[in-house]
């Protein structure tokens, strides 16, 4: 595929999208956009003003069809990336994108929390390294912490992190298609001393108390018309202004629907500020505290259970919480614990998978005699270092399996030696080997957790780099070019076999979306060609993606043109980031109820990668089983 292989880089997503914006007709004639595995699905009001030939032409767009009222541009497994700078053009709030509307709720929770971070975590990075730095300073005896610089350092450092709320708020705003300065305003609100009313703690009796005697206690000293309101301190939290920002969101969208035109400048914000921050501060806050409260007590009785037990299964399924997306909800714990309690020691074992994965990637490239294996090793190793581990993850170790076995074996290792040691991180600072100096105490410079973290991380490493050099096996020539083997792929599905140049989808006929073959099933029980990781399996349930061994991605479409079932007729039995073995069952599809609603049920099966491989090679036979050979895909 032209933006995959042939060189096509992120930073030329928006240029597609305005070319195609552009030759579509332009903005105003789009009605609605979706996207499904490959091809963005366009409502056009006018399809006669789009320009086939040119938008065929463009570079990262490999065909263009028309179908069910559908205006179809396939650019690949890209899809999403293209997607979103769309969006960006024609305005969120004028097209929906529908596929979100489908995800599962969990799904949904990690997406939210990952646009929430995803925008700042930059500048979260920035003033976690310059808090660290200037604690690192300190103790080093460049200057005292009462003197001018470290207090302005200091500032400039921590007022991101007590400020967050309004951060959150203006991101929040934004996911939840709410005025951004709306979602700025409750987080400033949240951080106003008003609001907090700590300091009446001790004035006298409180009015109301939860928790008493525990580290967890709330009261409320003051009332909002007859409610009491608890003294609850927002400043750094991160859970109640995101809830508070999408019941604003709601609020609005009711409001919009009632309220007058004329009135809808200055009434409409005014309502929804005033209507969130009540039950803001008087049931989601509280609320939220006491979720998160009810979170963190949770690891932490685990924890306290036994330390090193607690380190070396949390740094065991370290890549378990990356590969399924949920570290976005660790972070979102561990910017909350650093925030409200001065310090995390429940996710700070995190750090180590940096290490031994850039360890594992250094293996990998001594031992590696293939060029192209080389090549991704070396080029994860820096970004692993300085804290960025997808790249040596999905590059290196999930497609050789081995090293992902002994990198974790690392990490538990090296994550029972910081949970003995009892190690607290106590700044939000940079990744890899910028965050060290974040485990230094700021209030008296003990550099305790720095020695130990950096102990444990040295070990990971080393353990790491001696398991995965002698453990890897390079299938590789010694030097001599030669033809091999290097996957087979079978039939998913009992059925007859067609050749991928008469599958009626011009964008599998012609070859765009790879070499393979089609197979007309004769069961509705679909199975896993081949071993691998599902990297794509999409909430309509009509395409899987599977990322097989040296780098062979596969997918596989059952159906044509059935993405607008919206499910129907699927059931799946395996999630996106499963690791899946030959033959496991993947899902079900009643064929009768695709064939009685009128669509052809050819299901293509595709190396969307085939140009990096030497052939792919089609069986000769008309029939087969499920699970009989029907690919072969050579290298050099």
């Amino acid at each position: 595929m032209k933006n995959e292989r042939n060189g096509y880089k992120m930073k030329n997503y928006e240029k597609l999208a305005k070319e195609i914006i552009s030759l579509i007709g332009g903005k105003g004639n789009v009605k609605s956009l979706t996207h499904c595995a490959t091809r963005l699905r366009f409502v056009l009001k006018d399809q006669s003003l789009a320009k086939d030939k040119e938008i065929q032409k463009l570079d990262g767009v490999i065909t263009v069809a028309q179908a069910g009222g559908q205006y179809q541009v396939v650019v690949g497994t890209k899809v999403n990336d293209v997607n979103d700078e769309i969006l960006k053009l024609i305005g969120e709030n004028e097209v929906e994108d529908q596929d979100d509307k489908k995800m599962s709720f969990f799904n949904r929770c990690v997406d939210i929390i990952s646009n929430l971070f995803q925008p700042i975590l930059g500048v979260l990075c920035a003033a976690g390294i310059l808090k660290g730095l200037n604690s690192l300073f300190c103790v080093l005896g460049f200057y005292a912490d009462t003197s001018g610089t470290y207090l302005f350092l200091n500032a400039f450092g921590d007022a991101m992190f007590r400020f967050l709320p309004v951060l959150l708020g203006y991101t929040a705003a934004k996911k939840f298609k709410l005025n951004p300065f709306i979602g700025m305003i409750i987080g400033a609100v949240l951080c106003y001393p008003t609001i907090q009313l700590t300091e009446l703690a001790g004035a006298g009796e409180p009015l109301i108390s939860l928790f008493s005697g525990t580290a967890y206690e709330m009261n409320a000293y003051a009332s909002l018309f007859g409610v009491p309101i608890f003294a609850i301190d927002y400043m750094g939290t991160v859970v109640p202004v995101v809830i508070i920002v999408y019941f604003a969101s709601r609020v609005d969208r009711f409001l919009n629907k009632y309220i007058p035109d004329v009135l809808r400048f200055s009434v409409i914000p005014m309502l929804t500020l005033f209507v969130s921050l009540f039950m803001g501060v008087v049931i989601i806050g509280p609320c939220t505290t006491i979720l998160m409260n009810v979170v963190t007590a949770g690891m932490q009785a685990l924890y306290n259970v036994n330390t090193i037990v607690y380190g070396l299964i949390y740094g065991l399924t370290t890549y378990v919480f990356i590969i399924f997306g949920l570290h976005w909800g660790l972070i979102a714990l561990w910017v909350n614990n650093i925030s409200t309690l001065g310090y995390d020691n429940l996710v700070v074992m995190a750090i180590t998978n940096v290490f031994t994965a850039f360890a594992a990637a250094a293996a990998v490239l001594m031992r590696s005699k293939d060029k192209k294996m080389k090549e991704t090793a070396a080029s994860s190793m820096l970004s692993a270092f300085c804290g960025i581990t997808e790249p040596t993850l999905y590059g290196v170790l999930l497609p050789l399996k081995r090293p992902l076995i002994t990198c974790s074996i690392a990490n538990a290792v090296a994550g029972a030696i910081m949970g003995g040691a009892g190690v607290k991180e106590y700044v939000i600072g940079g990744w890899g080997v910028f965050e060290f100096p974040s485990f230094i105490n700021p209030a008296n410079g003990d550099i305790y957790s720095m020695i130990w973290t950096i102990i444990a991380c040295a070990v990971g490493m080393i353990l790491s780099f001696v398991l995965t050099f002698v453990v890897y096996k390079d299938d590789s020539s010694s030097g001599k070019e030669r033809t091999e083997i290097i996957d087979e792929v079978c039939s998913p599905v009992k059925g007859e076999i067609v050749p991928l140049g008469q599958v009626d989808d011009s964008a599998f006929s012609g070859g765009g979306l790879g070499a393979g073959v089609a197979v007309i099933p004769e069961d509705g029980r679909i199975y896993a060609p081949m071993d691998g990781v599902i990297k794509t399996m999409f909430s309509t349930k009509h395409a899987v993606g599977i990322l097989g061994a040296n780098n062979v991605e596969l997918l596989m479409h059952v159906g044509i043109d059935t993405v607008k079932l919206n499910g129907k007729y699927f059931t799946v039995y395996a999630k996106q980031g499963d690791e899946v073995k030959k033959g496991d069952l993947l899902l079900e599809v009643d064929l009768n109820g695709l064939k009685e609603e009128g669509y052809d049920t050819t299901t293509p099966i595709t190396i969307t990668n085939s140009e990096d491989f030497l052939d792919v090679v089609v069986t000769g036979e008309k029939n087969v089983n499920a699970l009989d050979k029907i690919l072969t895909v050579l290298i050099k």
